[in-house]
């Protein structure tokens, strides 16, 4: 079926002023003259032969080398890794005025990088045709018995079928707003043509409400496959002036080593152009995550780039909570390790509902099998479920000048400590703008944040997906579900976490939620309506010497909401016009669940809001949950 008449309209956001930074067209950095340079045999690129004949070039008397591949437009066939780099040292690969475009899907990671230091890949844009998402068209809707719905759709020519009947969600991305994202397939597709590109779906009556799903209405669908780039155990490569439009999986997998990547001017995006001629563009660019950075020692910086169309986060910063499985003695357990961990590493020890209980330093270390060691630490505490490694952080990350947008996950799904994430750009993102957040369930991905400023972002109608405890425009909290059970954790699981001089409009779920943080600031942020949600439009649990000052919002009707106060430096406000006020819990009965009228608390803001704006402005209403 040709879908020429199916038109995608895209809103793009643009912003004014200190805040803004939105993406626009930087011109590529070009090679140097006179470089070593390789000209391919054919148009077929081989990636074994570009390495040979990398293998080949001398350095130069600096220990230092540059080299070059010809300008032109070349197609990989190879299904397995294409490009292997290893033990490679100060190496430049210029690619500029090069595309590779993918023909076959891969049945590993393409590009993969082992303990390589201070090498770099500029200028090269990678296309996957067939591309590694999928989409079908609607073509027929039959209302059928207890409120559900038959819905007949055909894969748009150019797109894989296969992905439909192998997984069970697919995206319908409505731009600009679709409050209904991820849609069960049930029990997959099933199907309706002899050549396996008609297929039958069962929908809800509530999932095609406000003509969600109509005749016409484009599903597109993720992936299954790898990673496209998998970097392991080296330090310092860059990705600059790199292009990516399409990919079965994640972007970019990162882990082990000392880390100190660099993503600078990197475009993941859709492709513009149809897969065929006379056909549509994807609606998605990857499957999964744009750069997922696990365990380093020292983060990445990722400046001037663009993110858009993500399967899911466009940045996660991790490590794997490990698990304890049983202590052997006063000291020693045996427990989940990594092949990165090793004598000396600080520990963080936590409960079995992840509550921080202290800390240990690994003593010594016997590797056993399937990733467990028996662990000797410096002290253990009674009950210790989980630990996370302090010296595997992504320590010392910036985050700076991107532009996020339009995609199912987060823009930025930080557990990193010691960084910044500033001047970005986050617009149309289903699950989240910026997430503090450690992560339970299947996933187990830590770690508490510390000494992290954000600042200076602008993010606009987040969180169309925000009833399942998503859906933050920003949100510093363990990513937990709390009305399916759980406690919050502490005061002082996260530390030192500043969000100052913020922008927020739009939002669907919480705009603000700030849990659990010990010494941390929330100061100078501005917020607009509308408020798509009755949520508070800020949320505070848990924290000890939260100073919030200077804010200011329009449009607010639900109030900041606070809970568990503490009497000594509970919740500070300094503002220029009403005198500075600290609530306390001083005489309100802990057991009591009445709200206590003389605990309400206004706090007005002052900061200079623009006077162009039709607005009122917001008066934060504290109201004290009491625990």
């Amino acid at each position: 079926m040709m879908l020429s008449s199916i038109h995608l309209c895209f809103l793009i956001f643009l912003f004014e002023g200190c805040y803004s930074s939105g993406y626009t067209y930087q011109p590529i950095v070009e090679r140097p003259v006179g470089l070593a340079t390789y000209t391919p045999s054919t148009s077929n690129f081989s990636g074994v032969d570009f390495l040979k004949w990398i293998n080949q070039q001398p350095y130069s008397s600096d220990g230092y080398r540059q080299l070059a591949v010809a300008h032109g437009q070349y197609d990989v066939y190879s299904t397995g890794t294409m490009l292997g780099l290893s033990n490679m040292n100060n190496t430049i690969l210029w690619f500029d005025g090069v595309t590779l475009t993918f023909r076959v899907f891969q049945t590993t990671s393409s590009i993969t990088a082992w303990n390589t230091n201070n090498c770099a890949i500029r200028g090269l844009t990678i296309h996957q045709n067939p591309p590694g998402t999928s989409q079908a068209v609607i073509y027929n809707i039959t209302k059928i018995a207890n409120g559900k719905n038959w819905v007949d759709l055909r894969v748009c020519d150019g797109y894989s079928s296969d992905f439909f009947y192998k997984t069970t969600n697919t995206l319908l991305p409505k731009e600009p707003f679709q409050p209904i994202i991820d849609l069960s397939l049930g029990n997959f597709a099933t199907n309706l043509s002899s050549d396996g590109r008609s297929f039958r779906i069962i929908t809800y009556d509530g999932q095609m409400a406000n003509g969600n799903m109509i005749i016409g209405s484009m599903l597109a669908v993720r992936g299954l496959g790898h990673v496209f780039h998998y970097i392991r155990a080296g330090s310092n490569f860059s990705f600059v002036d790199y292009t990516m439009t399409s990919s079965a999986g994640m972007g970019w997998w990162i882990d082990w080593g000392y880390g100190g990547h660099r993503f600078e001017r990197v475009k993941i995006m859709r492709n513009p152009s149809p897969p065929v001629p006379g056909g549509v563009p994807p609606l998605m660019s990857l499957s999964s995550d744009g750069i997922h950075i696990v365990g380093m020692h020292r983060g990445p910086t990722i400046i001037d780039s663009y993110f858009d169309g993500m399967g899911d986060d466009c940045i996660n910063m991790l490590q794997f909570f490990s698990k304890i499985w049983s202590a052997q003695s006063d000291s020693s357990v045996f427990m989940q390790t990594y092949g990165h961990w090793q004598t000396g590493d600080r520990l963080r020890l936590y409960d079995s509902d992840l509550h921080p209980m202290g800390y240990a330093t690994i003593t010594s270390m016997r590797n056993v099998t399937n990733g467990n060691a028996t662990v000797v630490l410096s002290v253990l505490y009674n009950s210790s479920a989980y630990a996370s490694n302090l010296d595997r952080t992504n320590s010392d990350f910036v985050i700076s000048r991107n532009t996020f947008y339009n995609s199912r996950g987060r823009g930025i799904l930080c557990k990193a400590h010691r960084g910044e994430i500033s001047h970005n750009n986050f617009s149309v993102l289903a699950l989240g703008g910026i997430d503090v957040q450690p992560e339970t369930g299947s996933w187990m991905e830590g770690d508490y944040a510390a000494d992290v400023a954000i600042k200076y972002n602008v993010l606009e109608d987040i969180g169309f997906y925000g009833w399942t405890g998503y859906g933050s425009s920003i949100s510093v909290r363990l990513n937990r579900n709390y009305q399916y059970g759980g406690d919050i954790p502490p005061a002082g699981a996260f530390s030192n976490i500043s969000i100052t001089d913020n922008i927020i409009t739009g939002s669907w779920g919480h705009p603000i939620e700030i849990y659990s943080t010990s010494a941390s600031q929330f100061s100078r942020n501005q917020i607009y309506g509308p408020f798509r949600s009755s949520f508070p439009v800020v949320n505070l649990y848990n924290n000890e010497g939260l100073v919030m000052s200077d804010n200011c919002a329009w449009g607010n009707t639900t109030g900041v909401q606070l809970s568990n106060v503490n009497a000594t430096s509970g919740l500070q406000a300094d503002c220029a016009n009403h005198s500075s006020t600290e609530s306390s819990s001083a005489g309100i009965d802990k057991d009591s669940s009445t709200t206590i009228s003389s605990q309400m608390v206004t706090i007005v803001s002052s900061v200079n809001c623009a006077a162009s704006l039709s607005i009122y402005p917001l008066v934060f209403v504290v109201t004290l949950h009491l625990l």
